[in-house]
């Protein structure tokens, strides 16, 4: 079937649009992945610029030892922490997007990108703060006692473990602007 000239002309810059339309995207994503999207804290950090109250660091140590072992003193048998939740899919991304840019500006040599990282730990949303422990993604799946150790440590009355393996619980907090 032979094309009118009109046909042609209409046809070809929708092409050209889609064409580029689709450069744009696969640009778009590849440039996504090198930004960062937001800060990370520690919670000391947090809870010294009153980004957390002591019910959050309760609520984030009873989700981290699954009850209130180790805080038998301050949060009782009856305490009930914040809903946890599941981590929206986008904040996900951007949470790994943003510890793989940390990671390529400390050493410029890696080609690290965010499906090279996961959520090993989601302890939910405090004040706009999503409170995780990132893993990089080839890690072996360890419990919090094995091989490595860890540490008790305490922020305000609130113990919380340091593994040696995985790190720190952290803050992320997207980027305002």
């Amino acid at each position: 079937m032979k094309k009118t000239l009109r046909q042609r002309i209409v046809c070809i810059p929708m092409a050209l649009g889609m064409a580029a339309t689709s450069l744009f995207a696969v640009g778009c994503s590849e440039k996504l992945e090198e930004k960062s999207y937001g800060e990370f804290y520690l919670l000391r950090e947090a809870f010294e610029y009153g980004c957390l109250t002591q019910e959050d660091l309760k609520s984030i140590a009873y989700y981290q030892f699954g009850g209130n072992s180790q805080n038998e003193e301050i949060i009782s048998d009856t305490f009930v922490p914040q809903e946890q939740g599941e981590i929206p899919k986008d904040i996900d991304w951007k949470i790994r997007a943003t510890e793989a840019c940390n990671h390529r500006n400390r050493k410029p040599e890696s080609n690290v990108k965010a499906k090279d990282y996961y959520i090993k730990n989601y302890f939910g949303c405090y004040n706009g703060f999503y409170v995780v422990i990132v893993d990089f993604s080839s890690s072996t799946t360890l419990s919090p006692d094995e091989v490595l150790g860890f540490e008790y440590y305490e922020v305000y009355k609130v113990t919380f473990y340091y593994h040696f393996y995985y790190g720190y619980i952290r803050l992320w907090k997207e980027n305002t602007r």
